[in-house]
């Protein structure tokens, strides 16, 4: 079991990373239990991404999204070096703040 600040890289990071690319690390608060069984390494994990504060020690948890799920991944000897991933992931924005904007109708009369 590992609580407090994670990152999560899974299979080719395509669906879930710590996003290297773009330069700006991701980061969740929460717990993840992590378990290990011959070939199998399955982690399930209950999680709230960190807002990117300016300053040290300024990343509160974002209260209004919730991301969790279960990951395991096995590898596949008859694909030379190969593995099978299968997941499930969940996303709750119910909650999340999201900026606002404004229209304006630009139509004749």
């Amino acid at each position: 079991m590992r609580l407090g600040r994670q990152e999560f890289y899974f299979g080719s990071g395509r669906l879930v990373d710590p996003r290297e690319g773009p330069n700006v690390r991701l980061a969740w608060d929460g717990i993840a239990l992590i378990w290990k069984k011959a070939a199998w390494d399955v982690r399930a994990f209950a999680t709230k991404p960190v807002q990117n504060g300016i300053d040290f020690f300024d990343a509160p948890p974002e209260s209004g999204t919730t991301f969790w799920g279960v990951y395991a991944v096995r590898p596949l000897p008859m694909t030379n070096g190969g593995n099978i991933d299968l997941y499930y992931l969940g996303l709750d924005r119910k909650q999340a703040v999201f900026d606002k904007a404004s229209v304006v109708s630009c139509g004749t009369q």
